[in-house]
């Protein structure tokens, strides 16, 4: 608290009159998090995309998300906060599985994913692929990039839901398809 006051160049009593402890910062801090991801979702399929272009763009939202989430954060939260941190992470899995049902079920009426996958599964196998992108880089970061693991994941996903639509799609826009940061 003391490194907090001081970069917002404020007292700690001040400080403590907007949070009641550390844990509540905490809690404000994640809060702030889940609603600018809220905000990305509601963005993503408010632009008039098609399925594609909108996991691509939830896709390179949480590719953002992991490159800015410093890894000290993360494992100080896991740590010395452990349900906070399970609590955060369990919400955000269950909104992103919620995202992504919607994105298939998109994908599926605009004809460019298959009609015969399983939603529920495939949905929380896309979800397990981004848990493990961010656990397997800090074991393979000399042989690739975390964008390299991230647009891999991405086009494996398309590649593996879409119909001969999807996939034309794909092909025709996959060189536009780059994340950035």
């Amino acid at each position: 608290m003391d490194d907090i006051s001081k970069y917002l160049k404020m007292s700690k009593k001040t400080l403590y009159q907007y949070v009641d402890n550390k844990e509540d910062l905490l809690v404000k801090v994640l809060n702030v998090i889940r609603e600018k991801h809220k905000d990305a979702e509601n963005e993503s399929f408010k632009e008039n995309r098609n399925a594609i272009e909108v996991l691509f763009h939830a896709s390179q939202k949480i590719y953002e998300f992991q490159i800015k989430l410093k890894n000290s954060f993360r494992f100080d939260l896991e740590k010395y906060y452990p349900c906070l941190w399970n609590d955060f992470q369990l919400m955000m899995r269950d909104k992103s599985h919620l995202y992504f049902k919607e994105n298939l079920l998109q994908g599926i009426e605009e004809g460019l994913y298959r009609k015969d996958i399983d939603i529920d599964l495939v949905s929380i196998l896309y979800m397990a692929k981004i848990d493990g992108v961010h656990t397997d880089f800090a074991r393979n970061s000399e042989k690739f990039t975390y964008r390299q693991l991230f647009e891999a994941l991405f086009e494996h996903q398309i590649r593996a839901i879409a119909t001969r639509e999807g996939l034309e799609f794909l092909e025709n826009r996959l060189k536009d398809m780059k994340f950035s940061v």
